[in-house]
């Protein structure tokens, strides 16, 4: 049964990684060059791929999803695409029923390694040290997922091994979706001169 499950979402490989050691890659190149049209029966096919995959073949929901959060201060190829395959996936899970954790980048990789700036390399080799059920082949996005996945049977108290309170000090700011944002997120700034 399939409890946990970790999605690091991109365009041309988004990874999927399960609590059963399953880890898959989905994705396309050249979508920013399609026509809107195309775009958005690619984004439509694809979104119900990783569903299908964080369901597995049981079709048996898992209790908690846990998906990197976008990250809108970085600014590359495709961000719009992307954004919008990030909302329907998480649309259809919560359609679904399904939990969903929204991880920061930077929780991701204190999890992982016990530093929010790690490098990719680092993930992987933690990965493969801390995790190794995980089949990566040492790719990263697969590295992302299996950590988020970790982070979600974390969150659920059946945890997959034992880590050191700098990987997990920062697991509180990871919210579902259903919460609202902090509440220092939401005071307001003074207005600026005119």
């Amino acid at each position: 049964m399939i409890r946990a499950v970790g999605i690091d979402l991109s365009l041309t490989a988004t990874a999927v990684a399960r609590d059963d050691g399953i880890c898959a890659l989905f994705g396309q190149q050249g979508v920013t060059n399609l026509s809107i049209v195309e775009q958005a029966d690619l984004f439509t096919k694809l979104a119900f791929e990783i569903r299908n995959q964080a369901v597995g073949v049981t079709g048996t929901m898992p209790a908690l999803v846990a998906i990197e959060a976008l990250d809108m201060a970085r600014s590359y190829g495709g961000q719009i695409e992307r954004t919008v395959l990030w909302w329907s996936v998480v649309g259809l899970l919560h359609k679904d029923g399904v939990e969903v954790l929204v991880v920061p980048s930077a929780i991701l990789k204190t999890f992982a390694t016990g530093k929010s700036s790690a490098r990719k390399s680092e993930v992987v080799d933690a990965v493969a040290r801390r995790w190794p059920q995980f089949e990566t082949g040492g790719d990263d996005n697969k590295a992302d997922a299996a950590v988020l996945c970790a982070i979600a049977r974390h969150r659920l108290g059946i945890p997959l091994g034992h880590l050191p309170v700098t990987h997990v000090r920062r697991l509180e700011s990871a919210r579902l979706i259903t919460e609202p944002p902090p509440k220092s997120s939401l005071k307001k700034k003074p207005a600026a001169p005119v």
